[in-house]
């Protein structure tokens, strides 16, 4: 979209007080002049382009839910972006960040943040100022271990640590009492990470592509109805998993599906940020219209 067109849809939205503003795809470099300016602004959308930088004063767009800065060139953020405390959702995945942005830390009321394919190699130990988080992606970054103050992010509904190069996890990633859906597939795990085993509200478990050689009973899993264990280096499926009565899709080889009451699904393992937006957005969105 030509810049003159850009310049048009921010000097609209400031005119109408739009609460959504989509700009998006339009191979900008810098953000758009005055965009700084839109108050009214709930859902500001600049993912899919060229930025290398943001506005520094963010500041001013204090009644922004939704903020979406996904797939450009950022390697660092303004500090003001701390400032927006009222932001619920957030993205920064698939830029050039390297390091956990820590400007993000005010941020407490954010229960959405995507931090996927950033280059991320650890997690700083403050990440558990970020205590209302719900949902939580951080894959396809470098991450070799979890600071053991993660397990302080106890609203943590879903979470994909897909991509990394875990071997273990925190011992504190049994405090995450609400946890009902992990992603760990792709990483190092060459054994069950025996944290999981107190989970008892998960629901789906990704291990796919790990170095698993065998599973523990998993009987105190109580909620477990998706287990996906593909590519993994198990040599039989193991017996009690057949038995365990809550699993309904357990997957062990490419191409099968096993249980004692299998029904037609599947763990989403290739695209779980795709798939949660999907499912979040509307909710998320009609949220931030109220």
């Amino acid at each position: 979209m030509a810049s003159d067109d850009v310049t048009k849809l921010v000097a609209s939205a400031k005119a109408s007080r739009a609460p959504v503003l989509n700009l998006s795809n339009r191979n900008l470099i810098m953000p758009p002049q005055g965009i700084e300016t839109l108050s009214s602004l709930r859902s500001l959308l600049l993912n899919d382009n060229r930025l290398a930088m943001l506005p520094i004063d963010l500041a001013a767009l204090s009644n922004l839910r939704e903020l979406n800065l996904g797939n450009n060139n950022l390697s660092v953020l303004p500090a003001s972006l701390g400032a927006l405390t009222d932001l619920l959702v957030l993205t920064l995945s698939n830029n050039m960040l390297c390091m956990f942005p820590t400007e993000i830390l005010p941020l407490t009321s954010l229960t959405h943040l995507w931090l996927s394919g950033a280059g991320l190699t650890q997690l700083p130990d403050t990440i558990s100022e970020l205590a209302s988080l719900r949902v939580l992606s951080l894959a396809g970054n470098q991450i070799a271990r979890l600071p053991e103050t993660f397990g302080e992010l106890e609203d943590l509904e879903w979470c994909s640590l897909r991509g990394n190069c875990l071997t273990e996890l925190c011992e504190s990633f049994t405090e995450l009492e609400a946890l009902e859906t992990l992603f760990l597939d792709d990483n190092r795990f060459d054994t069950f990470p025996a944290e999981l085993l107190a989970l008892d509200a998960l629901v789906t478990l990704n291990l796919r592509g790990n170095m698993l050689v065998d599973v523990p009973s998993l009987r105190t899993m109580s909620s477990l109805a998706s287990l996906d264990l593909r590519r993994n280096q198990l040599a039989a499926v193991p017996s009690h998993l057949l038995r365990l009565r809550t699993l309904s899709v357990l997957l062990v080889r490419e191409g099968n599906e096993i249980g004692p009451a299998v029904r037609a699904a599947h763990i989403e393992s290739e695209a779980p940020e795709a798939y949660v937006q999907a499912a979040e957005r509307p909710k998320t969105a009609a949220r931030l219209m109220r």
